[in-house]
């Protein structure tokens, strides 16, 4: 009967001191992201907003709209231009440009890659 104690009691010990352990390593984890400025508590999947847009010429100046909704979007005198002018003017950080000469252009944070 002893030693269906202690082998219980030794169970349990180890299930608390386990337990303990994991809950220690889960408030690090939680210290450690709040200073790096992580929030944890949101669970959110942040999926980036990739827009698809054309482009039309008319007297050397290039005009891009949205695919989907037809709405202008930006203008410039090159691509680098209207790349830039997405960025700044409309806040697209992901965009792919169906150019005139029928390529696909990548536009990332109004740089052309």
């Amino acid at each position: 009967m002893e030693l269906l104690d202690y082998l219980i009691g030794f169970v349990i010990g180890c299930f608390l001191g386990y337990n303990y352990f994991a809950f220690k390593v889960y408030r690090q984890l939680i210290k450690l992201a709040e200073k790096e400025g992580i929030n944890l508590e949101e669970n959110k999947v942040v999926t980036p907003d990739i827009r698809m847009l054309k482009v039309e010429t008319h007297n050397n100046v290039f005009y891009t709209y949205d695919i989907k909704s037809n709405d202008f979007m930006a203008q410039g005198s090159s691509l680098d231009e209207v790349a830039e002018n997405l960025f700044k003017n409309k806040n697209v950080n992901f965009a792919l440009l169906a150019a005139p000469d029928n390529k696909i252009i990548k536009i990332i944070n109004g740089k052309i890659q």
